[in-house]
């Protein structure tokens, strides 16, 4: 398998992970942005692509955004064959996804550890903090995804938790020392009918509770938005302070806020960052009656939320 080359200037920064492919490549530039607006020293960080055949195209939109601002990044072409062929896919979940799986082979053995971003997330604040997090010998730092209740279903013990794996700091160290990469391919082999979020359920049994939980404010997921405060087991003070210190807005859902039926409190900041991309002027426009069900839905349960959080402090 091949591995990415770092320079040594790169080495020495940050590293910063993202898997993506033509599809998503205009809304990882829309996260770029966000990052360039909102990370002060961008000298400390080098982004690195994995992709499944990404244009040249989307290449050179993507380094043009961050042409003078100091970020490195790096592309590596991946060969869908280098996963399992039994991987399984469907709607938003592409094999793409799977390849950060395979992150301890694609970095250089002197990486030990890589902070993994989807897509469809913004960075609202500088993420300086989120590499200071000890990890031990725990394989993942991550933030609980709310609401999981399938630990039995999975063949989990509900005391390891759940997180949600779209923005993970991966120890590649530990990850190489115990053959992780094996370990999560052999589960999905073995629970493939019973994996709801694919590579995320598989992560989540392969660790065995080894995870750091860290902070909410690095992985605010819509549920953060769109809840309420005593469903999430938070006071709404709570609830307002972590997204007011929030570092990364996660779109964590089949319905993105570049689609109609993904009204979300934060898509009008997103479509801020989006105006600094290629994509300047975009906005989706709804399919039919469904999807305007969908957004008046979505920004109703946002606007409740956001009042409880006001009238119960």
């Amino acid at each position: 398998m091949n591995s990415i080359l770092l320079t040594e200037k790169q080495q020495i920064r940050h590293q910063i992970a993202f898997c993506c492919d033509d599809n998503y490549a205009p809304y990882l530039g829309v996260t770029l942005a966000s990052m360039i607006e909102n990370c002060p020293d961008l000298y400390n960080y080098s982004i690195c692509v994995f992709g499944s055949c990404l244009s040249e195209e989307s290449k050179a939109n993507l380094n043009s955004l961050i042409d003078n601002t100091g970020l490195i990044i790096t592309f590596l072409d991946i060969d869908d064959g280098m996963l399992p062929p039994s991987t399984p896919t469907t709607g938003h979940i592409t094999i793409t996804t799977y390849f950060r799986i395979l992150l301890a082979d694609l970095f250089p053995e002197e990486v030990e550890k890589v902070l993994y971003l989807d897509c469809d997330l913004l960075v609202v604040n500088d993420l300086k903090d989120f590499f200071d997090v000890n990890l031990g010998d725990d394989l993942i730092a991550g933030v609980e995804n709310p609401g999981f209740e399938r630990a039995n279903v999975l063949g989990m013990d509900e005391s390891w938790g759940y997180f949600n794996a779209g923005v993970i700091m991966c120890h590649l160290k530990q990850w190489r020392a115990e053959g992780f990469k094996d370990t999560v391919f052999g589960v999905i082999e073995r629970l493939c009918d019973h994996l709801e979020f694919w590579d995320q359920d598989a992560l989540n049994v392969a660790v065995e509770g080894r995870w750091k939980q860290i902070s909410p404010v690095f992985n605010m997921q819509n549920s953060f938005y769109l809840r309420t405060p005593k469903s999430l087991g938070l006071s709404g003070s709570e609830l307002a302070r972590l997204r007011k210190e929030a570092v990364i807005t996660h779109f964590s859902s089949a319905f993105k806020p570049w689609q109609w039926a993904g009204a979300h409190p934060m898509q009008k900041e997103y479509f801020r960052y989006l105006d600094m991309t290629d994509l300047k002027g975009y906005r989706p426009r709804a399919s039919g009656l469904r999807d305007r069900y969908r957004a008046v839905r979505a920004s109703l349960r946002g606007l409740k939320s956001s009042m409880l959080c006001r009238i119960f402090p």
